[in-house]
């Protein structure tokens, strides 16, 4: 009985077990990709909020009053925006990503979806984010 193959029902079971786990571990990877993008998006927003209070700050008079002139409120035009946005994009291609444990973590090794966080919080730090990373209970 042991020379026996198992049975139709039991493989295919096993089989879309296997396929199951495949489609979580795509939709979890495609719900952190998403994330990794909205990061990118909303930095952008934070860091012209920031240039915005700064020049706010800046141009305001000791009265409480904005200077006249071209220092007041301004936008950027489109063109001057993307040009901003591919600026960051090519400056960002200079940080190191990681496709496995990085060579300084000599205890252990790290798994894939722990090196996937490491690479979400540095694509955090160089877009002026803090961010914290938490496992799924």
């Amino acid at each position: 009985m042991s020379g026996e193959k198992e049975p139709p029902k039991k493989r295919k079971k096993v089989e879309d077990k296997g396929d199951y786990e495949d489609k979580i571990e795509a939709n979890k990877k495609k719900r952190f990709d998403y994330l990794l993008k909205q990061t990118e998006l909303f930095s952008h927003f934070i860091q012209t909020g920031n240039k915005e209070e700064e020049d706010e700050q800046g141009t305001s008079t000791s009265k409480g009053r904005r200077s006249k002139g071209k220092a007041g409120r301004h936008r950027l035009k489109e063109k001057d925006e993307d040009k901003i946005l591919l600026d960051h994009c090519k400056a960002e291609k200079d940080v190191e990503i990681f496709d496995k444990s990085p060579s300084y973590i000599q205890v252990g090794k790290m798994r894939d979806y722990q090196v996937r966080g490491l690479n979400w919080l540095i694509s955090l730090y160089t877009h002026g984010i803090n961010g914290i990373l938490a496992d799924e209970m």
